[in-house]
């Protein structure tokens, strides 16, 4: 790889980052900052496994696909109208079981989890919602199983029951 090779790649991915914003979208289950470095090593012309023949017209439309899913849950999960999961009654609780063991203020060891990414409360929970629906949630899309991570204090992943339920807080919380 040249010199520069790199340099191109990332001024690629940071405008596709502008494009599409810090959100994620699950595609088979990989976050938006993965295709985001694909894209990138897409546009700069080194080879993907199973992507020959990309071209830049192809990457192009690949980038506004993942632009318009930033606005919406990626597992396309909706709110339903009978029994919507709520904060109280659903979410505290799944936080508290699968999450807040990294994904809080209080926790002693975060288990690589970064800093300022806490869902210590409702709000917490709606600023990272796009990246909670592409990591953790279940709907008609997509499976998503990235978190909780297995390494750290959660022993038991949620079932596909709760992450389906997590998909639905999420999609009633976007619609609020």
């Amino acid at each position: 790889m040249a010199a520069g090779d790199w340099r191109s790649r990332d001024r690629s991915a940071e405008r596709v980052r502008a494009m599409s914003g810090t959100r994620t979208c699950a595609s088979a289950g990989r976050t938006r900052d993965r295709q985001i470095r694909e894209i990138a090593r897409r546009l700069s012309g080194a080879q993907v496994a199973g992507c020959t023949g990309m071209t830049h017209l192809h990457a192009s439309l690949l980038c506004l696909v993942l632009a318009a899913c930033s606005g919406t849950a990626s597992t396309g999960a909706a709110c339903p109208a009978i029994d919507p999961p709520t904060y109280r009654d659903f979410a505290q609780p799944f936080v508290a079981m699968y999450c807040a063991g990294c994904h809080s203020r209080e926790a002693r060891d975060r288990h690589g989890a970064p800093r300022g990414v806490d869902l210590d409360s409702e709000d917490d929970l709606r600023l990272h919602a796009a990246d909670i629906d592409a990591l953790a949630a279940k709907g008609p899309l997509a499976t998503n199983t990235e978190m909780p991570d297995m390494s750290g204090p959660v022993r038991q992943a949620p079932s596909d029951a709760e992450r389906a339920r997590l998909g639905q807080f999420l999609a009633c919380e976007a619609a609020r």
